[in-house]
């Protein structure tokens, strides 16, 4: 279930840009229910249950539990987005019966990106209980 909250982002959330969400790995078939509709600039950040992304100029942010994400992994371009061969952040995960994959470009830099990474699976992997399968089966891999 995908939350719709108001909130201040903490102090430590780092500025990047959501690249859109597809549907079942196809980039050119997107995710467009609220608030995932549109591309933007904004702030990234995450606790102990969701990781949140509120573009600028809007209330809610983006809300992805960590129960719900299924992978995570890293790639260069997501939904038809490319950024000059720069890593970005790829979040598969389940809503309504759908396997979603959401792209955020956070930072420049592999290793920050892999020290996220790591970051949120061990999150991902103490809200869920279950095992989440390979990479392919995760929709991460073409």
């Amino acid at each position: 279930m995908v939350e719709t909250i108001e909130t201040i982002p903490p102090p430590t959330a780092r500025t990047g840009h959501y690249l859109g969400t597809e549907i079942e790995g196809k980039w050119w078939h997107r995710y467009r229910k609220r608030p995932f509709f549109a591309r933007g600039n904004g702030v990234f950040w995450y606790d102990h249950h969701a990781l949140y992304f509120l573009k600028y100029l809007t209330r809610h942010p983006l809300v992805i539990p960590f129960a719900v994400i299924t992978a995570c992994d890293t790639g260069r371009w997501h939904a038809g987005r490319w950024c000059f061969g720069f890593p970005i952040l790829k979040i598969a995960w389940k809503q309504d019966r759908l396997l979603l994959i959401s792209g955020f470009f956070l930072t420049r830099k592999r290793t920050e990106i892999e020290i996220l990474l790591t970051e949120i699976n061990q999150r991902r992997h103490s809200a869920v209980s279950e095992p989440t399968g390979s990479r392919k089966a995760a929709g991460l891999t073409r």
